[in-house]
């Protein structure tokens, strides 16, 4: 589902920064090494499906647990943008629901990146998936922790709707949807939806950086209110 992926060199670079990053709500990385051209990871093992299983076996989570989604998603967004890093690949399927207690992990950092840093290899190469990847992703512009905030806002928008925010008939028209289309609201699908949490959202999804919530703490403090009623 990547329009393109890293070298394996790459792979292995990032994912060394990556193994700093100690959080309950990341998936912690071990080891990474290399055996001739094939890179593997050494990573803690989650008992429990995917975000996107739950969602194709259950349908839309609702408010609640959604809300609880996007807790500990923010707490692990803010533990690996404290890092100096970006995840660059928020999406349902590299979210690890806790068997036993429901809790939400985030994994596959192999697209992570240091904040403000684009390697040689990449140039201007999109990374990422099309249903969550942020306009200046799509775009192949420079992006930082806001964008991973937009991933996190389409997750959100698929774990209410059971669908992500844009769709079409293929990748290419899909990040055309995020690029230009109108920000969707998600009462449209999930009529259920309190305004406050599909305000917040929409906030995510924006096409401007700037009209985005400015840090994974911020978007925090707006879901302890949004639970607290």
């Amino acid at each position: 589902e990547h329009i393109l992926t890293p070298t394996p060199e790459a792979l292995v670079e990032e994912a060394r920064s990556v193994a700093k990053v100690r959080h309950r709500n990341v998936v912690e990385l071990y080891e990474v090494g290399r055996v001739r051209r094939r890179v593997y990871f050494v990573m803690e093992l989650i008992r429990g499906p995917t975000l996107l299983d739950v969602l194709r076996r259950d349908g839309a989570l609702g408010e609640e647990k959604t809300l609880r989604l996007a807790r500990d998603m923010a707490k692990a967004l803010g533990a690996i943008h404290e890092a100096g890093l970006i995840h660059r690949d928020v999406k349902p399927q590299n979210i690890l629901l806790v068997e036993d207690t429901g809790e939400a992990k985030l994994t596959d950092l192999g697209l992570a990146c240091e904040q403000g840093e684009v390697s040689p290899e990449e140039g201007n190469a999109i990374f990422g998936s099309p249903y969550t990847m942020s306009p200046e992703q799509a775009n192949g512009d420079p992006t930082d922790a806001r964008s991973d905030l937009y991933g996190l806002g389409a997750t959100l928008f698929y774990a209410l709707t059971e669908t992500p925010p844009y769709e079409g008939r293929d990748a290419l028209t899909i990040l055309i949807g995020h690029m230009t289309a109108p920000v969707p609201d998600p009462r449209e699908r999930a009529p259920d939806t309190s305004a406050g949490l599909a305000e917040f959202v929409m906030k995510l999804l924006a096409k401007a950086p700037s009209d985005r919530p400015g840090s994974a703490e911020e978007i925090l403090a707006t879901i302890e209110g949004l639970r607290a009623f």
